[in-house]
């Protein structure tokens, strides 16, 4: 990818999150009456409460014609807590800003001064906000205040969409210690076999975590599955950002499966139809023996179908994440070549 090229990408990420950031403000100020798919600037501007009282300027800004200034940034999350976060701190943002963020991080190969170190901390910090929403349900032990994540922050996050622990998963010896405050109950929304597969503290290991995640039984009807799809893509991101800046082989960094699946995961959520629907053929070869193809085919379109609507549900095109986020370079075929 050229300069051009990368320059252009991070404009669209920033148009998207700037026409995500407009609709937010709209949702909060016109309610019932809330269009994603239209500007509504003369509504906004008339509210008693809006921070932006010129037309022009929000025109602007739902079209990503203008950045949004610091001092209006400012305004907005007086007005609306955290809308900042679209642009700044995205990593401590709702789902979809931690998302953004995250696609942000995979295009930044541009910039004045050491991008590849700005890169690297933005992955860190991006894995470690994602590590710490999902230990409401990976982690046996009780939760507990990480570091500037607050608790408060982490049960927004998960811990209220999920209300109170089912049990559906803990036998009678982990309900006593449950109910004793010994152990976390949210561990057993998931199967042993899930929580066991996160191995590591890195993009990796949350991957496949996400991933196990992807195919336990009745996942679709958790309240928790669209932030499932998109922190699953966001790790990928993170997993393809990373392989940008580690001179190291990907297939030492990652290994076989986990490459394999990385770009698997890619080209269900931001690949053309034809291209995902073509796909799926070679991609079903890395499935495992416990997931059935068929199994595997259904949750694929599923992660597609959901993803597809929470990005329309921001008032953004389909299309418009895609060509930014769609893996142009496949590392495993490239991996594969180096070896031959």
């Amino acid at each position: 990818m050229t300069e051009s090229d990368q320059k252009e990408n991070l404009e669209k990420i920033d148009r998207i999150r700037s026409r995500m950031f407009c609709n937010q403000l709209k949702k909060v100020f016109l309610g019932d009456a809330h269009d994603c798919r239209d500007a509504q600037a003369k509504a906004l501007i008339v509210h008693p409460a809006s921070p932006v009282t010129s037309e022009a300027t929000f025109l602007s800004w739902w079209h990503g014609s203008r950045k949004i200034q610091k001092n209006k940034l400012e305004l907005a999350d007086l007005a609306v807590p955290t809308i900042s976060r679209w642009f700044e701190l995205e990593h401590i943002g709702s789902p979809m800003q931690r998302h953004m963020g995250a696609l942000r991080t995979l295009s930044l190969e541009v910039g004045n001064g050491d991008w590849v170190q700005r890169k690297r901390k933005r992955i860190d910090e991006g894995v470690a906000a994602a590590q710490s929403i999902w230990a409401t349900i990976w982690a046996l032990d009780q939760l507990h205040t990480d570091g500037c994540l607050s608790m408060a922050w982490q049960l927004e996050q998960l811990g209220a969409v999920l209300g109170q622990p089912s049990l559906r998963y803990a036998d009678d010896v982990s309900r006593v210690r449950v109910e004793s405050g010994l152990i976390n109950g949210y561990a057993f929304e998931v199967t042993a076999g899930a929580r066991a597969s996160y191995a590591s503290q890195n993009e990796s290991g949350l991957f496949r975590f996400l991933l196990s995640l992807v195919f336990e039984p009745d996942v679709n009807e958790q309240p928790w599955w669209p932030l499932l799809t998109l922190d699953i893509g966001a790790a990928a991101a993170h997993c393809r950002a990373r392989m940008s800046v580690d001179l190291r082989d990907p297939y030492t960094v990652f290994g076989a499966s986990d490459l394999n699946w990385v770009f698997i995961i890619s080209r269900a959520l931001w690949c053309d139809e034809h291209t995902f629907i073509g796909s799926l053929p070679s991609s079903s070869k890395s499935v495992s023996a416990e997931v059935s193809i068929s199994r595997f085919v259904k949750q694929m379109q599923e992660l597609r179908k959901t993803y597809q609507s929470l990005v329309n549900e921001h008032g953004v095109n389909h299309d418009e994440i895609s060509s930014v986020a769609r893996p142009e370079t496949d590392y495993v075929e490239e991996a594969k070549n180096r070896r031959r």
